[in-house]
């Protein structure tokens, strides 16, 4: 059905958060890929949240680590997009790999929660680009990927990573 259940401002909208959704405008956006549009972006997000959101499942339950999540990371690029990004220029892939470490912790602004799993979200974004760089043979040091506004993830969710990713991670 179209319609939220009513609550007034019990209900919150979170619950229609679609963090897919997102990631894909913001690429939309951004992107002067040709051949792509936001059906092909969605449709990526999607893919790309189903691991991101298992790894943030066995974050927060401390079943998984940065050499995990790493690992993970470095099978998706080296599946499917290593191949690509021996193509594109060194600024092009350090951009895109950036971009979407950022993405990945903002998509979920609007989602239930986000401030008490921020933590999770931002940790997990880290290590899964991380290995996503060294997937692709292009390594990034992610705490010094720029985000849109120019501030660096070190900037932004230096607070909120561990320990282990801190040391992992660049």
């Amino acid at each position: 059905g179209g319609q939220p259940p009513s609550g007034g401002d019990e209900f919150d909208s979170c619950v229609f958060a679609n963090p897919a959704h997102a990631q894909a405008m913001d690429h939309d956006e951004e992107s002067s890929s040709p051949g792509s549009n936001f059906h092909v972006y969605l449709g990526h997000a999607q893919a790309v949240n189903k691991y991101f959101g298992k790894e943030v499942d066995n974050w927060i339950r401390g079943k998984s680590f940065a050499s995990d999540i790493i690992e993970v990371g470095m099978v998706i690029g080296e599946t499917g997009h290593a191949e690509a990004y021996e193509n594109w220029d060194d600024d092009v892939k350090e951009e895109t790999i950036c971009e979407m470490a950022h993405d990945l912790v903002e998509q979920m602004e609007e989602t239930c929660w986000y401030d008490m799993y921020k933590p999770a979200y931002a940790n997990v974004a880290a290590n899964l680009m991380y290995g996503f760089s060294q997937g692709v043979e292009y390594e990034v040091d992610i705490l010094e990927c720029k985000s849109d506004n120019n501030e660096t993830f070190y900037d932004v969710f230096g607070d909120i990573l561990s320990d282990d990713t801190m040391s992992s991670v660049h």
